[in-house]
């Protein structure tokens, strides 16, 4: 079984065009997915496997909203404050 290479915050953020304190903050607040890896007694290691962060990015990418064009200015409703309708 082959391992897959796991990227540094740097690494990751040259992909994402910020900066690698961006990449660390967003891990600790779980929004982006990495691995924690335990080096010695103390110290934890963050790294990111490449295929997460490409399925993360696919989740993030938000569809444009089909834009509704607003009705033309003859046809706009206006209801003045005595509850009277006006176009």
């Amino acid at each position: 079984m082959e391992t897959e290479k796991l990227l540094t915050a740097k690494e990751v953020a040259e992909m994402l065009h910020v900066s690698p304190s961006a990449v660390y903050l967003w891990a600790s607040q779980g929004a982006i997915p990495f691995v924690a890896l335990k080096q010695g007694r103390r110290k934890t290691v963050t790294r990111f496997r490449k295929s997460s962060i490409e399925y993360w990015l696919k989740k993030c990418e938000k569809t444009p909203k089909k834009i509704v064009p607003s009705p033309p200015e003859s046809a706009t409703l206006i209801i003045n404050a005595t509850g009277n309708e006006r176009r």
